[in-house]
């Protein structure tokens, strides 16, 4: 009976692992776009759109940090060293 119990809460844990490791995805991606340099209209757009998203009054910026277990605003002053950075180029 333990043993059952131990497996299942191991799969629970596993899918949990993965579900946060999809969300930490996203927010890199969005790190990555805000990133680029490229001149190609979608990574201009995407750019835009990963700049606008990344805001500490966004609720669903702030809901994909909590699930992705990341700080908010450690990942918003990452974004601002990274367009500091690019102003300097």
């Amino acid at each position: 009976m333990l043993e059952q119990q131990k497996v299942k809460l191991e799969d629970k844990l596993a899918v949990y692992d993965k579900y946060r490791s999809l969300w930490r995805a996203v927010v890199l991606q969005a790190l990555l776009d805000i990133k680029t340099s490229s001149n190609d209209n979608i990574a201009i757009v995407n750019k835009s759109r990963a700049i606008t998203w990344i805001d500490l009054d966004k609720k669903d910026f702030l809901d994909v940090c909590q699930r992705a277990e990341l700080s908010p605003r450690k990942i918003y002053e990452t974004k601002v060293r990274l367009l500091e950075k690019q102003k300097t180029l």
